[in-house]
Parts: structure tokens; C-alpha cells; sequence
């Protein structure tokens, strides 16, 4: 919700300035008079300021490098921590499954730590919930010893269950 208000705060930003500007360049289309030239000065430079801001921000919160990290403050500094570290951190646990053949890894920051949402194909094996349940804790153990990012919810979805691949004995 914050940042959907943020982000209409942005487009107002940006409105005002293209207003801003299109004042300056075209004053009759208005009712205001401006009085003089300093008035000009000051309407274009904080038009073009704020222009410049919203520009700036809006590449920066949706451009595609930017890169998405859960931050630690404490007293002689901040310990940052990216998505893609505790994707790893998941990845590599799930690798040792050799019962899980795809993976998908959605990581939503929390206020006080990550929420996981994990799609799996796997293939089917006895006591499949079960196994399940053991990645669950598996996965926010390791999670939380290595990174100490607190996780929320580990909610793991499959996706499909692939038949096991049995091998043919038969004789020729």
C-alpha cells in the first residue's frame, strides 16, 4: 500500500513539473499573470528540478539494476544482505533434493524479515508431504543461522508431480 501511495506521489511530482513548464513556455493558457522575469526564473528552475528528481527516481525504483537487499543497521555500520544470496542459500539446499527437479523462488521483504514462496516439480516419492515439511524447516534454519534474516513463511507450492523413471530390464 506504501508504495502504491508513493508511487501516485511520484506521478504528482512529475505533473507538477510538466505543469510547471508548460507554464513558463505558455503563460495566456493560464489564468495566473506572472509578474515578471524573477518569477519566471524561480517557477523554471523549480519545475525543471523537480522534473529531474522524478525522473531520477522513477528510473531508479523500476529500472532493471537495481538490486534488492534486506539491510541490518547497527552501531558501527549495516550488514547488507541481497536477495540473490539467500536465493543461493535455497538453491543449494534444494539441489541436495533429488527428488525436486525445478524450482521457482519468490523472495517479498517483510518489516522484520523475508517471506518465501517456493513452486516445485518433483518427482514422486513415498511420504512426499513429509519431505516437504523437512525442506520447510530445512530451508528457515538455514536461512536464519547463515544470513540471520528472520524468515516469516516458507510456503512451498508443487507445482507437478512427475512420474519416478523406472529403468527397462526386459531382454532384446
Amino acid at each position: 500500500m506504501f508504495q502504491l501511495l508513493f508511487f501516485i506521489g511520484w506521478i504528482g511530482i512529475f505533473c507538477g513539473s510538466v505543469s510547471g513548464i508548460y507554464f513558463i513556455i505558455r503563460p495566456e493558457d493560464f489564468p495566473l499573470e506572472p509578474g515578471n522575469l524573477d518569477f519566471n526564473i524561480v517557477m523554471y528552475s523549480i519545475a525543471i528540478f523537480y522534473l529531474i528528481l522524478s525522473i531520477e527516481k522513477f528510473v531508479s525504483i523500476f529500472g532493471k539494476g537495481v538490486e534488492k537487499a534486506y539491510t541490518f543497521k547497527l552501531k558501527s555500520g549495516k550488514i547488507v544482505i541481497t536477495y540473490q544470496a539467500i536465493d543461493r542459500i535455497i538453491k543449494g539446499i534444494i539441489f541436495e533434493k533429488l527428488f525436486i527437479k525445478e524450482s521457482k523462488i519468490k523472495i517479498t521483504p517483510t518489516k522484520t524479515g523475508v517471506k518465501l514462496k517456493i513452486k516445485l516439480v518433483c518427482e514422486e516419492i513415498e511420504n512426499l508431504s513429509g519431505e516437504i515439511s523437512k525442506l520447510q524447516e530445512e530451508i528457515i534454519k538455514n536461512i536464519e543461522a547463515i544470513t540471520a534474516v528472520k524468515t516469516e513463511n516458507v510456503e512451498i507450492i508443487i507445482t507437478d508431480v512427475i512420474a519416478k523413471e523406472t529403468i527397462s530390464t526386459e531382454g532384446e
